[in-house]
């Protein structure tokens, strides 16, 4: 400060500084602006010092994200149809989500319209999953189309499996043996392929913070690792998708995915730097708090979701239908938040956008604090055996639900905010059902030997009840 300005004014510490402003702003939500606590108990100040703001040296080059189009293999859709107008619309990739079709020949049909050569295809076919490098490997060879040259993945995740279906589907000696299989079989057959994706998205779903989700990627990331102890150390992270989720609280959501960037950076430092290339990281835009009611809300929820991600560094955005909680989704809606990436990549500045906040202070040292929170989860379940022992144990899964109580208490009390949801919906609007929810891991059927979470729609049961009130 100039030496005359300090006659007048004296200079005084932060904390000094922020008592004198709350003493005289008299709305209490102001003041909670200024400072406040997220999930994960990390205190957000409005206001960094300069010692504040470099808590990390390392820095994740950002670039526009790919698009990939997520499609529900649904009876009721004419997945043939919308996966030609995917095409044409400057989709990078196309995702097929749902069983696999019962009518084979019309999917492998479709299929053949694509060159996957061009544009990956990636498969999330449930159980089907396991055998599906086997069984795609025959039916492109089938048409004509050279296995070796494919583009794509498959999300093979059994391990994060274990805390939503309760049990071992197999023994866990043969679980490892169909992962190695995967990997070494399924690899030699599709080469180009993706063949784990890491399903972190779900616990978040489920309820987990974005710390504790970061930290069950990695921790998941290092257990196939371990199974993988024959395969080339460094030659793994091109082989996995690290499937984050896309909120839509947009500040927590940028510094989430700049938080991943540093994991990974200190997980490699651990290895000396040995993997030849990184994990692919996907955002998933998760419908996870959209509304049935007042649906057109969601492509509101979506812009930030997309736009949030590609300023945190994801490579790839997932972008499912809007309208999920509402319908199944339809090619038109489909087209519509596919439009919500494309009008950011073509309609706005992205690309500057995203440069700048390589460099903005706020993310950074927000960023690095979720990181650091999120490796103290990953060493404290190393310490007490690693992921699947703490899945056993309950560990991870009683870390959810503690979560998932608190975030479910603030919507029911309106703390939390869910336009169309529990605040500001349309009374005049008239729902009589709901479909079902495609969610990635359903629940086992049967007795269960381990404590289960579940992937949530927040809104869902707060819907459900409005709809029996408007029967009436």
């Amino acid at each position: 400060m100039d030496s005359q300005l300090q006659d007048v004014f004296q200079p005084m510490s932060f904390e000094h500084w922020l008592n004198l402003v709350k003493s005289s702003v008299k709305k209490e939500e102001l003041v909670q602006a200024l400072q406040f606590q997220d999930e994960d108990d990390i205190t957000i100040n409005a206001i960094y010092l300069p010692e504040e703001q470099a808590r990390t040296t390392f820095k994740k080059p950002l670039k526009i994200p790919k698009l990939r189009q997520w499609i529900w293999l649904n009876n009721n859709l004419d997945f043939s149809e919308i996966t030609k107008s995917t095409q044409e619309n400057e989709t990078n990739s196309i995702e097929f989500f749902g069983d696999f079709p019962s009518d084979n020949d019309i999917f492998l049909q479709t299929l053949s319209t694509i060159n996957p050569a061009e544009t990956p295809l990636y498969f999330d076919l449930g159980e089907s999953n396991t055998s599906l490098c086997f069984i795609l490997f025959d039916d492109l060879s089938r048409h004509l189309i050279s296995p070796e040259s494919c583009l794509g993945g498959i999300n093979f995740d059994p391990l994060a499996a274990l805390a939503f279906i309760g049990k071992y589907t197999y023994s866990p000696s043969e679980m490892y043996k169909t992962i190695e299989a995967i990997f070494s079989e399924g690899g030699k057959l599709l080469p180009r392929f993706k063949l784990i994706g890491i399903n972190a998205t779900s616990f978040a779903d489920a309820g987990a913070s974005p710390a504790l989700e970061l930290a069950l990627a990695l921790s998941l990331f290092d257990a196939y690792r371990i199974i993988l102890s024959d395969y080339p150390l460094e030659e793994i992270p091109k082989k996995v998708q690290i499937r984050l989720s896309a909120h839509s609280e947009f500040l927590v959501n940028i510094s989430k995915f700049k938080a991943w960037h540093i994991l990974w950076h200190n997980y490699k430092e651990v290895f000396h730097n040995t993997f030849s290339a990184d994990p692919e990281v996907v955002a998933v835009i998760t419908w996870n708090s959209y509304t049935a009611f007042d649906v057109h809300n969601n492509l509101i929820r979506q812009t930030l979701q997309v736009l949030s991600s590609a300023l945190g560094g994801c490579d790839t955005w997932l972008i499912p239908s809007y309208e999920i909680p509402r319908n199944i989704p339809t090619g038109k809606s489909l087209r519509l938040s596919r439009n919500v990436a494309l009008l950011l990549q073509h309609e706005t500045d992205l690309k500057e956008a995203v440069a700048l906040a390589e460099d903005a202070p706020f993310f950074e040292n927000y960023g690095s604090r979720l990181a650091e929170k999120a490796w103290e989860y990953f060493l404290e379940f190393q310490k007490k055996g690693g992921y699947e022992t703490c899945i056993q144990k309950g560990i991870i899964q009683r870390l959810v639900w503690e979560n998932i109580e608190k975030k479910v208490k603030k919507i029911n009390l309106e703390q939390k905010v869910v336009v169309g949801g529990n605040k500001y919906y349309n009374t005049n609007e008239n729902l009589r059902n709901l479909p079902p929810l495609p969610f990635r891991f359903q629940k086992a059927q049967g007795n269960t030997n381990l404590p289960t979470i579940k992937e949530l729609q927040l809104l869902r049961t707060l819907e459900e009840l409005r709809i029996k009130h408007l029967g009436k």
